[in-house]
């Protein structure tokens, strides 16, 4: 997700945010920020304190959590900046790569993350009796997520550079001299819209259309009716937060994307107004504060480490009890027909 300075002289002006909108906005941040870091913190201790939690699903979520705690130092605190000096950059050529470099990392990395475990519950579910991912092959996934993000945002390295206009420093996106300005960020933006949003949604798609059916059809084997039933109501409950998690991204960083193709393919280039701008960034990363949310609500094991931790830091002069983990809330997390 970048900048550009793609303007048109006929296009319109665009009005100054009042110090009152500013101050809303900054406070939206500061908000998102405040969620976003500590939520994904817990996400990452619950985890790491409590040993039946350690599944392959649970790591895959920590692995967003890590791409959703980088996405919130990096690139939200320059945002919040920019609120109140707009195009102005005066950190220099290096964090105008990495800001815009480690925010395309953090977002294609949750996406493939979300993909991977999409795979895994397709697997697990599907194939109950055979084991296609194990540990070794969840660490490989999810390098193999990371190596991908770096991959396909290396670009931006190239070409983010600082632009000096009528006295004033600024980021801007631009392609010369190897590339030329007007096809390059239009197809750059294509391959990222495809790669990093609706070719990863459409699988992920396909296999929890494929899950939700095999769940509805089948019964499983060797199992009585009610045995049946209260397996296919635990996997249910998971695949229910799966999707919620994925549909929310879709709709979070659904604006940002629409704005990219708007600044790049609308004629003439008058770009997005500051207003459009923020909505869309803002959304984009209010999602990494939704998902440890979405972890608390749906499922009881996040939800008890969740208290568990705030507690024992908060409040540490109060008795802390020893988590415990129902034997079926944590094999959900991982698999409700078998257990990895």
């Amino acid at each position: 997700m970048t900048v550009s300075n793609l303007t048109n002289s006929s296009c319109p002006a665009l009005a100054e945010a009042t110090n009152g909108e500013k101050a809303a906005k900054t406070l939206a941040y500061a908000l998102v920020i405040f969620i976003a870091f500590l939520g994904n913190v817990l996400v990452i201790g619950v985890v790491y304190k409590n040993k039946k939690m350690r599944t392959i699903t649970n790591f895959q979520i920590v692995n967003m959590s890590l791409a959703d705690i980088l996405i919130t130092v990096a690139a939200m605190p320059v945002t919040v900046f920019q609120i109140y000096q707009g195009s102005r950059w005066p950190f220099g050529l290096v964090p105008c790569k990495l800001v815009v470099f480690l925010q395309g990392i953090s977002v294609s990395c949750s996406v493939f993350t979300m993909a991977c475990i999409a795979i895994d519950r397709f697997c697990a579910i599907l194939f109950p009796y055979k084991r296609y991912i194990d540990q070794r092959r969840c660490n490989i996934m999810i390098g193999l997520c990371w190596f991908l993000a770096v991959l396909l945002q290396s670009p931006t390295l190239y070409a983010m550079k600082i632009s000096v206009a009528a006295n004033q420093t600024s980021c801007i996106e631009d392609w010369e001299p190897l590339f030329d300005n007007e096809s390059s960020p239009k197809i750059y933006t294509v391959i990222l819209f495809v790669s990093m949003y609706m070719f990863p949604l459409l699988v992920i798609a396909i296999l929890y259309t494929a899950i939700s059916h095999f769940l509805w059809r089948h019964k499983t084997p060797g199992s009585d009716a009610a045995k049946a039933r209260k397996d296919r109501s635990k996997a249910a409950k998971v695949i229910k937060m799966l999707v919620i998690i994925v549909v929310i991204f879709a709709v979070c960083w659904l604006p940002i994307f629409v704005t990219q193709f708007v600044m790049f393919f609308a004629e003439p280039k008058c770009g997005v107004s500051p207003s459009l701008s923020f909505i869309g960034f803002f959304l984009s990363h209010a999602n990494s504060a939704v998902n440890p949310a979405i972890y608390g609500i749906f499922n009881d094991n996040f939800r008890a480490g969740f208290k568990q931790l705030l507690r024992s830091w908060f409040c540490p002069w109060l008795p802390v009890s020893r988590f415990t983990s129902d034997s079926g809330e944590s094999a959900e997390m991982q698999s409700t027909l078998r257990k990895a």
